[in-house]
């Protein structure tokens, strides 16, 4: 057990017992590479995620005008882990068309798995997505869902049939992203969150089904103790949940340890630290974790379907308004022919993110407030001066042109000198004396930059 895997000795980190490093999945050791992937909290709480709300934005612009607007506003509960937003205890149905953003061919069918969506953000900047789904769903294919197969009401299978469009349309965020319109990645093709894909049976070709019991406890023990030696033994920061590809999920679920009581899932959860005596009093007592498949694991690079991820939750809790624009209209005068054609267009935008204070603790966090793409909000234009005029100038001396060597640079749209303003000048070049020159600038989005003042000193002739 973990009881011998992390010593520590006057304060001291030490190194981590060989006997507890994984060897499966072709890896050769838990490195801090594997632990940037496997421990997937300290690094990312500090410049990686925030959690998300969404918003309405628009409504989307038809040719036609629809004879009846129904807006449907549901409060979603959400549970917020420092990284992650799940959307959970939803109903949904299969029947709902496919994404229409990116077209990846997801059917409702496959939204019941709790989607998640990746806020990633580098150098405390998140994306943000804005995005539309529509759906035609017939009249008559409804009434016989709704008389043959259903108890509710048509109504409620147009909220269930967004629901699930929405669900999908999440997974695609953040499994896929959504490169193709608005070059935002998603958690697994996105540079700037540091997850190792592990890959199973590349150099070892060792995998789960091929581990003994106990193979796979040290393997697990592992990865728990490489990521608590690195989080300076703080047992509030490991990571509580695994994500496994639903194969090696489905395994541990299926098998039974030696003697054919339990799973190897509940095995693995009682014979992992924190259930036996620990020697280090910060560490006493159980220590829980959940072992959860997701299928979606499964298709993510090709053959190298293997993967494990594992992450930090939260129990707290935030509340999502989703508004759901639902439009009606008619394509022809026959019922049979009529369809509702459902529009769901709302941003995903960053509100608040669990940001580190640098000490460690879980639970030192404060609120960060983002833009729009990926645009931190000190993301502003910027005013130089490289003193072309300079600032001393001898009483009655010509009053230069102030705007030279006055230059702005904004972060998202580069070259802003020609939108320089001057806002206030008292320029009197025969006045000995001093006097301000404040300059200006905004981006298109009106951010404005921090004003700029020179100084400018007129000495005597």
């Amino acid at each position: 057990m973990i009881l011998n895997a992390v010593d520590i000795r006057d304060g001291e980190k030490k190194a981590t017992n060989p006997m507890f490093r994984g060897k499966v999945f072709g890896l050769k050791d838990f490195n801090p590479s594997m632990h940037k992937a496997l421990g997937f909290d300290v690094t990312l709480h500090d410049d990686n995620f925030a959690f998300v709300s969404t918003k309405l934005a628009k409504l989307h612009e038809e040719t036609y005008e629809p004879e009846h607007y129904i807006t449907y506003i549901e409060d979603v509960p959400v549970d917020v882990g420092q990284g992650f937003v799940d959307y959970i205890e939803y109903y949904t149905i299969d029947y709902a068309g496919i994404a229409s953003n990116t077209r990846k061919n997801l059917f409702g069918n496959q939204a019941n798995v709790i989607p998640r969506i990746n806020a990633a953000a580098q150098q405390n900047t998140v994306p943000v997505f804005v995005y539309e789904m529509a759906y035609d769903l017939k009249w008559i294919e409804l009434e016989k869902l709704n008389k043959l197969q259903f108890t509710k009401s048509i109504e409620q299978l147009w909220r269930d049939g967004i629901r699930v469009g929405y669900d999908l349309f999440a997974q695609i965020i953040a499994y896929e992203g959504v490169a193709e319109s608005t070059n935002a990645p998603g958690l697994f093709n996105n540079p700037n969150v540091k997850v190792y894909a592990v890959p199973s049976g590349v150099s070892t070709g060792t995998k789960f089904a091929d581990l003994t019991d106990e193979e796979i406890v040290s393997f697990f023990n592992g990865v728990m103790a490489t990521y608590l030696v690195e989080s300076n033994m703080n047992l509030r920061l490991l990571p509580d949940t695994f994500l496994l590809p639903i194969a090696d999920g489905q395994e541990l679920s299926s098998r039974i340890n030696t003697f054919f009581t339990k799973n190897l899932r509940n095995y693995i959860k009682e014979n992992n630290f924190g259930i036996d005596e620990i020697r280090d009093s910060r560490m006493a007592g159980s220590y829980n974790f959940d072992i959860k498949s997701r299928p979606q694991l499964d298709a993510l690079g090709g053959d190298e379907n293997g993967r494990i991820v594992v992450y930090r939750k939260d129990k707290r809790y935030v509340r999502m308004d989703n508004p759901y624009p639902l439009q009606q209209y008619y394509t022809g005068p026959n019922v049979e022919r009529a369809a509702y054609t459902t529009y769901f267009v709302a941003q995903l935008s960053a509100v608040q993110m669990p940001f580190n204070d640098g000490e460690g603790s879980s639970g030192e966090f404060g609120p960060v407030t983002y833009w729009d793409f990926g645009e931190d909000v000190s993301a502003i234009p910027v005013i130089a001066d490289d003193d072309t005029t300079g600032t001393t100038f001898t009483e009655g001396d010509s009053e230069p042109d102030w705007t030279l060597g006055i230059t702005a640079t904004d972060p998202t749209e580069g070259d802003l000198t020609s939108e320089i303003v001057i806002v206030d000048t008292a320029a009197d070049m025969d006045t000995v004396g001093t006097f301000d020159i404040t300059y200006d600038v905004a981006d298109s989005a009106g951010n404005d930059a921090v004003q700029y003042v020179k100084t400018i000193t007129i000495e005597a002739a």
